[in-house]
């Protein structure tokens, strides 16, 4: 019967349950709390790259770049507002003739009137994740991409 007592005095004790309760939830929170930082993270520099990228359009619209000097100093300045490198931020003139459905990338040959002039910009970028630090998930890719008809 002593055994039993034990047992009885050991039911009875409820010293160190709040240890246990806090090993319990303390990783789960924890968990929570970095999913939380990391996807606010991923928001905000999804949002910085959108803003760059309207940015290039608003200043595109307002000069209406015709040259590749005026194409770098607007690729110049989404580098410095993103952060970016030359290999992630690329911009290009892109033509269509009158109402045809395709743009190249080399001015074609048509009436000087129905010539379409677009400037084509491409933002990338990639946000690794702290979790896949610990073997869950893939890198983030993001692609912003913009065509606005500049004449």
């Amino acid at each position: 019967m002593p055994a039993l007592s034990i047992l009885r005095a050991c039911l009875r004790d409820d010293r160190g349950t709040a240890l246990i309760e806090t090993a319990v939830v303390a990783p789960v929170l924890i968990v929570l709390a970095i999913g939380t930082f990391e996807t606010s993270s991923m928001v905000a520099r999804q949002s910085e790259l959108q803003s760059a990228a309207e940015q290039a359009v608003e200043i595109a619209l307002a000069t209406a770049p015709d040259t590749q000097a005026e194409l770098n100093a607007i690729k110049a300045k989404v580098e410095e507002s993103t952060g970016l490198n030359d290999a992630r931020v690329q911009i290009k003139f892109q033509y269509r003739c009158g109402a045809a459905t395709t743009v190249s990338d080399v001015a074609p040959s048509c009436s000087e009137d129905a010539l379409n002039t677009y400037f084509a910009l491409a933002i990338s970028d990639e946000y690794q994740p702290t979790w896949t630090n610990w073997g869950f998930g893939q890198s983030i890719e993001y692609a912003v991409n913009r065509t606005v008809q500049v004449s």
